[in-house]
């Protein structure tokens, strides 16, 4: 990658990219919004909430992470008719026409679960989307990698400028076969993240076995390994958990 970065020069997977998906990033945004009341203030209000609203999304869309907006509205509001309203704040707001936005009742207890139901499906469809047009990402590059040497020499040279590495003992960069496992792994995480446990299950099955010759390349067990090669035999025991 690039001299400072945590895989240089030979690293598979950084600790921050498995904890990445699961912890940091959403797949899908979904954010909670009083509904503005109906009087001679609305219009403004409802402006206002646009504003933030369009500026949510386009924040997230740059990640092409989806935005799905719930509007909680008074009992009384509710009872007045308010998609007129809705479908304007939807449409100034910049949201998808399906599954972008949901109407919550407050005063009506028994309304929550069945909104709750048809929200949570929803959200997974947004979400299955985003990680499967990552794994697309991944399948497009696979075909880059390993880089060539028009690639990969000057960034060899700049480690050496920048101290990284020694002119005489310039370190070997990762091999083809440390891609793959890159590859498969990172497949497996975000097919894992779709719900397609069986495909997941096959896709670190590939790495683990591309993994284990080059971390046990033999029977025995030996003294631990320090940096990377510590780093590459937690990576096996922890797709086999």
């Amino acid at each position: 990658r690039y001299p400072a970065g945590p895989l240089f020069p030979d690293g598979i997977i950084a600790p921050s990219w498995s904890r990445k998906h699961p912890e940091y990033v959403p797949g899908v945004h979904v954010a909670f919004f009083c509904m503005p009341p109906h009087d001679t203030a609305s219009l403004a209000m409802d402006a206002a909430l646009i504003e933030v609203v369009a500026s949510m999304r386009a924040a997230y869309a740059q990640r092409g992470i989806k935005l799905m907006m719930v509007l909680l509205c008074d009992p009384l509001l509710f009872a007045q008719g308010i998609e007129a309203r809705v479908a304007h704040l939807r449409r100034a707001s910049g949201l998808e026409a399906r599954g972008a936005v949901f109407v919550l009742n407050t005063g009506a207890k028994e309304d929550m679960a069945p909104i709750a139901q048809s929200l949570l499906p929803a959200a997974r469809l947004v979400a299955q989307d985003y990680y499967r047009e990552h794994a697309r990402h991944v399948r497009r590059n696979r075909a880059r990698y390993p880089p060539p040497p028009s690639v990969t020499q000057p960034i060899m040279h700049a480690a050496v400028s920048a101290g990284v590495a020694r002119a005489e003992r310039v370190p070997s960069l990762l091999s083809a076969v440390g891609w793959r496992m890159r590859m498969h792994y990172k497949l497996g995480a975000l097919t894992e993240l779709q719900g397609e446990t069986r495909e997941a299950h096959q896709l670190y099955m590939e790495a683990y076995r591309g993994l284990m010759p080059t971390s046990h390349p033999h029977a025995g067990l030996g003294a631990p390994r320090p940096g990377r090669g510590a780093s590459r035999e937690l990576l096996g025991p922890q797709r086999a958990l």
